[in-house]
């Protein structure tokens, strides 16, 4: 036989075979969560043990595309499930630039409109684009995958003057780990929460920090209610805000939360085994 025909055959079945192993699940219990480092907004992206792609909101431009080629798996060009907490532009700008390379399965919103010209344009966008979705409310819960759901405890059918309050607030449970994703909601959301949810249903081991980690938000009871032991904030970096605000950093630090942030870390890789989660930067 013709020694590069061999070789031929040998490499194909050693990149089929490479092909295989790096789609099959490396943890069959393994749930990654990565903060984009997508500059002042926020994008978180998720991987199920099964290999479904969660993105909670989008950031504010085209770094989403740079951000999700890094994260997700090569030539994979599907994301199953898009989550927009709210309309404002640092949150689905970028979820429009998305579909420049990715197919959206379905979309999550808060139900809310905004009279801004970015929020127009994400409304037809979702219309021009077919993309099937749906609004959710506060007791709503969507399965994601056998040990993993995500509970919705905000927005209620209430509107708020200001939209960052009617942001989508979700707790993704993955066995006995809880991740809260809050969106831009202030402390005035957090406060209602507290009273509608028992401490032990609001006591989780990550938290996504509210709105950047403005002095508005993350409150000294949201923390002691929530406990978490892992906070990430995406801001800027020099932002224009400031964020996060020192305040915020003070109350993180005195509640005993390991501070990790998209401005001083960039992006940063968090895995969880249903027991435990442990976060770390991503060198690029």
């Amino acid at each position: 036989m013709n020694r590069r025909f061999v070789v031929a055959i040998l490499g194909f079945a050693l990149a089929t075979v490479a092909t295989w192993w790096y789609w099959q699940p490396q943890n069959a219990n393994e749930l990654t969560v990565v903060m984009l480092n997508i500059g002042q907004g926020d994008a978180i992206y998720m991987r199920t043990p099964n290999g479904m792609d969660i993105l909670i909101d989008g950031g504010p431009d085209r770094s989403i595309l740079y951000e999700l080629g890094a994260a997700m798996p090569a030539f994979d060009r599907q994301i199953e499930l898009v989550i927009a907490t709210h309309p404002d532009s640092d949150h689905i700008a970028g979820l429009m630039e998305a579909t420049d390379r990715y197919g959206i399965a379905q979309l999550i919103t808060n139900g809310r409109g905004k009279d801004t010209h970015v929020a127009q344009q994400f409304f037809e966008w979702i219309e021009e684009w077919h993309i099937p979705h749906m609004s959710v409310h506060r007791g709503d819960r969507l399965d994601i995958e056998p040990g993993i759901w995500i509970e919705f405890l905000h927005p209620t059918t209430e509107t708020h003057e200001d939209t960052n309050d009617d942001s989508i607030v979700a707790i993704l449970h993955h066995g006995e780990v809880d991740l809260l994703f809050t969106g831009d909601a202030a402390s005035v959301i957090e406060e209602e929460l507290i009273t509608a949810y028992s401490t032990e249903a609001l006591d989780v081991e990550m938290l996504k920090v509210g709105h950047h980690g403005s002095k508005f938000s993350t409150s000294s009871e949201w923390l002691r209610i929530t406990t978490p032991d892992i906070a990430l904030i995406s801001a800027g970096k020099q932002n224009a805000y400031h964020h996060p605000h020192p305040s915020v950093q003070y109350r993180l630090r005195a509640a005993g939360a390991e501070i990790l942030r998209t401005d001083q870390h960039g992006r940063v890789t968090c895995q969880s085994d249903g027991k435990t989660v442990t976060c770390a930067p991503q060198h690029e």
